[in-house]
């Protein structure tokens, strides 16, 4: 598959010389990371047993109670009770019945039979399961607001206020290029949110501060579930038969996890005696786990005559390519433009080709449909391949410059327009919030039977805000993420 829309010829760059950037290091073919903490012999010992039918019929049965308390949901709690679901990671369990409460949502608001107007929570949070659903919510959900924010600035807020308006700055995460309304939606509620600040509770404040570094349309909602189920099991008016299907939802989907996992360490290598020593080891096991994916692609779609390995083969023979253009640069020691790197890196981000799998997976129709619709989709690939490099450089960059790595967009721009690295980085926040405005109009323009390839592929951008919040969280393995991993993936939830 041709990546001709966003790749171009090897450019010119200028040679390193000397003291670059005012850093002096020798330069090293290593980066000394440490041993994969993550052994074979670990995950293979993990067991869990909550695959077992006794769990699933439980659950089952939970759903069927839960599904009849939904009925009785009243018109106006129905963003709240979809919110809820979402929290607690039943999305999944629960599809028709959420797109059902959205659709609902959508009638009374054509009908104007619920006044959201009158309550920015209610609306903010509406317009947000809207978008995030591909419902094409307006802007001119927020018009009525725009009066009252001029009166309410510089006004000190209510704690209800705060949730408000916390909710109205999560919704203008989803906002589309050139929507005004929608820009001074956001500065409001940023400048609302900063200046009441320390007037908020402590649990409140810290949701804010979470929020304005990672909002919940560029989260994984999965990565949260835990934290989530903890909390809504704190609350009074919790309902019991939901808090029981989260949990031994989680269990269920972590052990199916944990059999992908295991499943994915049990790799056979033959030689491959074209290729230097320390190189055979790693092709082979490329080479069978993209047979082994291309095989259960075509037994699952049933493409009996059709092998759809050259999609994958074209696939990784692209990140090659851009691989070795950025060995070029490194070997010759010169730093390209910001624009040239870019039309590389977003290639070796891997986007590309965790999208390609996503979409093979996903496709309906015939296999001879693949290539237009991979070429339909280039813009949403792009953009989130995007967001993945600049997160990844975001994280990774402080270390690499110490050690003399090769470049990343940060040492790039700094170099082109001689700023400095904290400059750098602005400016790199700058093009990831732009690139999600991209982000948000492939999703608000996806047909329905694209929307599970769609969310697949905006999640690759979401799991690097999780990855890299706090610095390297894919090299540095006993950090944070190191947490996170074994309570995602190892340890169940007390039932």
């Amino acid at each position: 598959m041709d990546n001709t829309n966003y790749t171009q010829n090897q450019p010119q760059c200028e040679t390193i010389k000397g003291d670059s950037c005012g850093v002096t290091h020798e330069r090293r073919r290593t980066a000394n990371y440490k041993p994969n903490i993550w052994s074979y012999d670990f995950i293979q010992s993990l067991t869990s047993n909550f695959t077992k039918a006794t769990y699933k019929e439980r659950a089952e049965k939970l759903k069927d109670e839960f599904v009849d308390v939904l009925s009785e949901v009243p018109e106006l709690s129905k963003p709240h009770i979809v919110e809820t679901i979402r929290k607690l990671g039943l999305s999944n369990v629960f599809h028709t019945e959420i797109m059902d409460a959205l659709d609902s949502i959508v009638s009374n608001l054509n009908a104007n039979n619920v006044d959201f107007e009158e309550d920015i929570l209610d609306t903010s949070l509406s317009f947000r399961l809207l978008r995030q659903h591909g419902y094409h919510a307006s802007e001119d959900m927020f018009i009525n607001f725009i009066g009252e924010m001029d009166l309410r600035k510089g006004e000190a807020g209510s704690k209800s206020d705060f949730r408000g308006i916390l909710e109205l700055f999560e919704a203008t995460r989803l906002a589309l290029d050139g929507e005004e309304v929608m820009e001074k939606v956001k500065t409001f509620s940023y400048q609302y949110l900063t200046d009441n600040f320390l007037d908020m509770d402590i649990n409140l404040a810290k949701q804010v501060a979470y929020a304005s570094e990672n909002p919940c349309h560029r989260k994984v909602l999965w990565f949260d579930v835990r934290h989530q189920i903890h909390t809504y099991e704190l609350e009074d008016n919790k309902n019991l038969i939901l808090l029981e299907l989260a949990k031994l939802n989680f269990n269920i989907v972590q052990d199916m996890h944990l059999e992908d996992l295991k499943q994915m360490s049990r790799w056979d290598y033959e030689e491959v005696d074209q290729l230097p020593e320390c190189m055979k080891i790693c092709f082979q096991a490329l080479v069978t786990t993209t047979n082994e994916i291309a095989k259960d692609i075509q037994k699952d779609k049933c493409w009996n005559n059709n092998d759809v390995s050259p999609f994958l083969k074209t696939g990784w023979a692209d990140f090659c390519k851009a691989l070795l253009l950025e060995a070029w640069w490194d070997k010759k020691r010169c730093i390209p433009s910001l624009e040239d790197y870019l039309s590389s890196a977003w290639i070796t981000s891997s986007g590309p080709l965790l999208s390609l799998v996503a979409l093979l997976c996903t496709t309906d129709g015939k296999p001879e449909e693949l290539y237009e619709k991979w070429e339909d989709n280039q813009d949403l690939i792009y953009y989130t391949s995007l967001v993945i490099r600049l997160l990844n450089d975001q994280g990774t960059s402080a270390a690499e410059l110490e050690r003399g790595d090769a470049h990343s967009s940060i040492l790039c721009y700094m170099e082109e327009a001689s700023v400095t690295e904290a400059i750098a980085r602005e400016h790199m926040k700058d093009i990831i919030d732009s690139a999600w405005s991209k982000i948000n109009m492939e999703l608000l323009n996806a047909k329905t039977e694209q929307q599970t390839f769609v969310n697949l592929v905006i999640n690759t951008a979401r799991v690097c805000h999780f990855i890299y919040q706090k610095g390297d969280g894919f090299s540095v393995q006993d950090g944070d993420t190191k947490k996170k991993i074994k309570r995602l993936l190892i340890e169940p939830i007390k039932l």
